[in-house]
């Protein structure tokens, strides 16, 4: 037997092109995907990773217009979500039947929990138009148009990926003890992954460790940039006499990462800060 390109069939590219209906790009996206519990409190698809809001034919090219109500419903859904104390998914996606657009919960948080009210207003399939304000501009985790076999498979992979990924919930404040110290690291270094690259195999544990404060010395090299609101940083780790660094790091990354994480570096004589 020859073997194919891809490893999703090529069908799903052409069934999407064909979809006549919301129902249609659901199905189709969803055979690919892990199953979950169908239509929760009316959302389209909700995995522990992966909350969707699927959609048939939509222009969400521009972040300002029709892709900002669309994104607008999804966070009536978070919201629906966090009020009932249930889990909110780290990933939201919007799908239609030529684009997959994935966002990181992070980025939404400040819609969906400080402005409780507004979500008194209005309902997820029609949204207030205020909330759909303040999701325009919000920049997305993965952009993909499935313009083509490939670009289909890309966008499906893409899901599928976040779908499989092991997710530490830094929100949870949990400390790292030998029972979830794995995944606490695979969620550190997915997090600073394009810092990491420059960072030696051998010493990302090293990093990690002292990261969590277990010891040894952390400096922080500012960079100023045209932005003072978001500084570029360097962050040298010295444990041991061995030297490790995350280079071109956002300080509102780095900052975000570790306010939201229980055992975070607070011993002011680990930190020194260098001009």
């Amino acid at each position: 037997m020859i073997g194919t390109l891809f490893s999703i069939s090529q069908d799903t590219f052409h069934t999407l092109l064909a979809a006549q209906s919301e129902a249609d790009v659901r199905q189709a996206i969803l055979a690919e995907l892990p199953l979950a519990p169908l239509e929760h409190l009316g959302i389209d698809y909700l995995h522990e990773n992966l909350l969707i809001e699927f959609k048939h034919d939509e222009d969400m090219s521009d972040p300002d217009g029709r892709r900002s109500e669309i994104l607008a419903q999804a966070c009536y859904y978070c919201h629906i979500l966090r009020i009932n104390e249930e889990h909110v998914p780290p990933y939201i996606a919007l799908v239609d039947k030529t684009t997959v657009i994935v966002y990181q919960r992070q980025h939404l948080e400040h819609i969906y929990k400080k402005n409780v009210e507004l979500f008194k207003k209005g309902t997820p399939s029609s949204p207030d138009a205020a909330v759909a304000e303040l999701c325009k501009g919000i920049e997305p985790y993965y952009y993909q148009v499935m313009d083509s076999p490939k670009n289909c498979e890309k966008a499906i992979q893409q899901l599928k990926s976040v779908c499989d990924r092991v997710v530490f919930d830094f929100s949870n404040r949990e400390e790292v003890d030998r029972y979830n110290a794995i995944e606490a690291f695979t969620a550190w270094c997915n997090k600073f992954d394009e810092y990491m690259q420059k960072v030696s195999t051998e010493h990302k544990p090293h990093v990690f460790r002292v990261d969590v404060g277990k010891g040894g010395d952390v400096f922080i090299i500012q960079k100023a940039t045209t932005d003072e609101y978001d500084d570029i940083i360097c962050v040298k780790f010295d444990i041991e006499h061995e030297i490790s660094l995350i280079e071109n790091c956002k300080r509102s990354v780095y900052t975000d990462f570790w306010d939201k994480y229980w055992r975070r570096v607070t011993d002011k004589e680990k930190r020194r800060k260098v001009a």
